[in-house]
């Protein structure tokens, strides 16, 4: 499915050679030279732009998504978040060896991205870790609107609005393979005694339930049936919900109060949600309770309503 092709030569002139991004690095074990590629988001794009490899579809866009962002404009490559300690754009003052000499920055190699599940299931606690960090500083969700806000009763119809923004991810949100990432909206509301009463964004048979505001790319074959499972046979893309960088989306939800709650306000919550497959996808591979997909919270935001 890939359409990358790397030439290496770790060995110029029958020596030990190493590209890197200063241009005074020193090493008693081998020859070192500078690359300014190897600072530049086009070292990831050879990967990271993917088409299906017989009808040329675009599978995964990650690096033009990039190159059509704000972030590629202010001149903040793949390497500035996904190579540094921290969501987001950090620096890792220090020393890259013992021989070397302290840099202000020197850049990380976990590669920290989205997913938190198979470096967990590999042993890499630290790896998953700095994935949900990167997830929680990618997007924020809020409560924009509640109509009406107070003095709400049984029969009465609330309105609520949801936003969530792409506010730490310089491409789209989620990027990376479609049948897997998602991203979505868990929208619930209880009494005063706690008792829901009513949840939209619930996980059901492995999949988001129907309705749910999910940030996701759907596929289909050349019949039109969607392809979720079996990549190869995918020929168009049909629909596309994600967030762009910086961008944002309103979500309008719409219950009833029903008319046995208890005394109190209504607590309105949402909370965004990811994960790195679907538990659908997992089970269809490995077979049903092989492996448990972790969902991530990335974000979340209650408010409240007040009854008579």
């Amino acid at each position: 499915m890939g359409n990358a092709s790397w030439v290496l030569t770790p060995q110029k002139f029958g020596r030990p050679l190493k590209f890197g991004p200063f241009k005074d690095s020193l090493s008693p074990y081998h020859d070192t030279t500078y690359s300014d590629l190897h600072t530049k988001s086009a070292m990831c794009g050879n990967c990271h732009d993917v088409s299906h490899p017989f009808n040329s579809m675009p599978i995964e866009r990650t690096y033009s998504e990039w190159k059509d962002s704000i972030y590629a404009a202010k001149g903040i490559d793949c390497q500035d978040c996904h190579m540094t300690p921290g969501s987001g754009v950090t620096k890792n003052p220090g020393k890259a060896t013992y021989f070397s000499k302290t840099r202000d920055h020197i850049f990380t190699h976990f590669f920290v991205g989205g997913n938190v599940m198979v470096p967990e299931k590999l042993g890499s606690p630290k790896h998953a870790y700095l994935a949900e960090e990167m997830l929680r500083g990618a997007a924020t969700i809020e409560i924009r609107e509640l109509t009406p806000r107070a003095n709400v009763r049984a029969g009465d119809t609330v309105e609520a609005v949801v936003r969530v923004t792409n506010v730490g991810a310089g491409h789209k949100l989620p990027t990376g393979f479609p049948e897997g990432r998602e991203m979505w909206i868990d929208f619930e509301v209880k009494d005063g005694s706690g008792k829901e009463i009513y949840r939209l964004g619930q996980v059901k048979d492995g999949r988001t339930e129907p309705g749910t505001k999910s940030f996701k790319v759907t596929m289909a074959d050349d019949a039109g049936n969607i392809v979720d499972l079996e990549l190869w046979n995918a020929s168009r893309i049909i629909s596309d919900t994600r967030l762009m960088a910086t961008a944002f989306t309103d979500t309008a939800y719409r219950f009833r109060v029903p008319g046995d709650i208890a005394e109190g306000p209504l607590t309105v919550s949402a909370s965004l949600n990811y994960w790195s497959f679907p538990q659908a996808l997992v089970d269809h591979l490995l077979g049903e309770g092989a492996l448990s997909v972790p969902i991530t919270i990335m974000a979340s935001t209650e408010s409240e309503i007040g009854t008579r």
